[in-house]
């Protein structure tokens, strides 16, 4: 979808309307918008629920109990929201680099933060930034949500599997490769991988595989171009497929409320 509208803007830009490329251009910059809001939301649960620090002695016990304490404090955090993959195709995805160090509110003092805290947290603020995210799309453009086949979230109802493949060259690659590192894996220990050590395997040829991100500035338009050209020319077709969005003109899109109900 938001490839769809950078292609809009693209088309609009290239054919000389004005009209049509601001309008195109703002949609793209409410996408963002939601985007970051709904990573804002993870990082709000974030603090109030991993923002830790230990002070004084955490090495002995008294009557059973630890001397040192577990403290509230302020984290930092610096935000990247990044449009392409490995690869460059469009996944939008967002990198939080947390501070090693925190604030602690009781005396205002500089202290390590509980990472293991912070771990502890992050399947809920995954779950967080995700239904902020599809609450936020769907408030902003009128996409309907459907339950992946996997199970493992939801996804753009309209967009096909054949589209979503077609920007699926990274995760592709990681599947290739996952098979001879669990080969190997397998031959030096003599049995297969457990579950957790599997995930490891797969975080390992995740970071193995992975191509260097250019530091240049990102022409949004040459990329997609260059994505419309992969779906055969029919990406800007996309957006006012699956969504509201219809162009300049146009009727604006309702503001709905996303209920946490199921639906019957």
């Amino acid at each position: 979808l938001h490839a769809s509208i950078r292609e809009n803007a693209r088309r609009a830009r290239q054919a000389g309307d004005e009209a049509a490329a601001a309008y195109w251009d703002d949609r793209e910059a409410a996408f963002a918008e939601v985007l970051q809001a709904a990573n804002r939301a993870a990082l709000e649960h974030a603090q109030r629920w991993a923002g830790v620090t230990r002070t004084g002695y955490h090495g002995s016990r008294v009557n059973g109990q630890e001397t040192g304490r577990f403290e509230a404090a302020g984290v930092i955090v610096s935000s990247w929201l990044q449009g392409t993959s490995r690869d460059g195709d469009p996944q939008d995805h967002v990198h939080n680099q947390f501070a090693r160090l925190v604030q602690t509110v009781s005396d205002g003092k500089w202290r390590a933060l509980d990472t293991v805290s912070l771990r502890g947290q992050l399947p809920a603020m995954q779950a967080i930034a995700a239904a902020h995210a599809e609450c936020g799309l769907r408030r902003e453009f009128g996409v309907e949500w459907v339950a992946r086949p996997d199970g493992a979230g939801n996804e753009i109802t309209g967009v096909t599997q054949a589209q979503m493949d077609a920007y699926s060259s990274r995760a592709e690659a990681i599947r290739e490769a996952t098979p001879a590192a669990v080969a190997s894996w397998t031959a030096r220990y003599g049995r297969a991988p457990s579950q957790r050590e599997l995930l490891h395997i797969q975080q390992v040829v995740t970071l193995s595989t992975r191509a260097r991100k250019d530091d240049a500035e990102i022409d949004w338009d040459a990329c997609a171009a260059r994505w419309d050209a992969t779906l055969g020319g029919q990406l800007a077709s996309v957006a006012p497929a699956i969504s509201r969005l219809r162009g300049p003109g146009s009727k604006p899109p309702a503001a709905e409320r996303c209920s946490a109900q199921p639906s019957p």
